[in-house]
């Protein structure tokens, strides 16, 4: 019978049969999850996304759904539940990770990342954690950019640009007659300081440009780019103030 033990995030929850529902789980080692959760039982009464859990799945076989037993260790929703834009985002996460990962195949860094930004949720710089996630979640799918120097020169200074269609940085000087056909890369995501709300548009807008580009054909795309919208829209009010 197998069997797997493993710490995981919760991505989903869909009604099953009565008193059971499908859990979907992002493990640390194994990647997304899903099995049977009994909705009787006390501990898993108050599962919310972003849940952090202890878990176990068993099945007669490995192609079964199987069931899940879920030991609840940290609700990450629990802090934030009166901020509606870190909700937002908490759903979002979970949204895009359940809509997008294959069943069982490890993406350990995605894990560590998502539970970074899970962790950070209720701190001031939690877009920047967001922006993380995003820019690993395209490299894990193998559309990360390469923004660590130039793709002209070979320099790691004055990096403006990213090219629209390789994902690669450009330097000042032979970016410069291209710029309007540029986009530009938020000095932040090089030099690790804190961000301004201009630097953080810019990045929401580069990761978007890419998320687009290679999501936007499959169908949970659209929906969840126009809540991905709500929250530029939030950063884009801040700075106008």
């Amino acid at each position: 019978m197998p069997r797997l033990e493993d710490h995981g995030i919760v991505l989903g929850l869909k009604p099953f049969a009565e008193g059971q529902a499908i859990v979907y789980l992002l493990s640390e080692n194994h990647g997304k999850c899903a099995g049977l959760l009994s909705k009787t039982k006390k501990t898993n009464q108050g599962l919310q996304l972003g849940h952090l859990c202890h878990f176990t799945w068993s099945a007669r076989l490995e192609e079964h759904l199987g069931r899940a037993v879920l030991e609840p260790l940290k609700d990450h929703a629990a802090g934030i539940f009166l901020d509606r834009h870190r909700l937002h985002l908490l759903n979002m996460v979970c949204a895009l990770l359940q809509a997008t990962l294959p069943e069982r195949h490890p993406y350990p860094a995605l894990f560590h990342v998502t539970h970074h930004f899970l962790e950070t949720l209720g701190e001031c710089h939690f877009l920047t954690r967001y922006i993380d996630f995003e820019l690993l979640f395209l490299k894990e799918m193998g559309f990360g950019l390469a923004i660590d120097r130039c793709t002209v020169t070979g320099t790691r200074d004055r990096l403006h640009w990213v090219s629209p269609k390789s994902g690669k940085a450009v330097s000042e000087e032979p970016g410069r007659p291209y710029e309007d056909k540029l986009l530009p890369l938020p000095g932040f995501l090089q030099k690790k300081t804190m961000p301004d709300e201009k630097e953080i548009l810019q990045a929401i807008d580069l990761t978007g440009y890419f998320m687009h580009k290679h999501l936007g054909a499959l169908s949970f795309y659209n929906g969840w780019d126009a809540s991905r919208q709500l929250i530029r829209n939030m950063v884009s009010n801040d700075e106008a103030k």
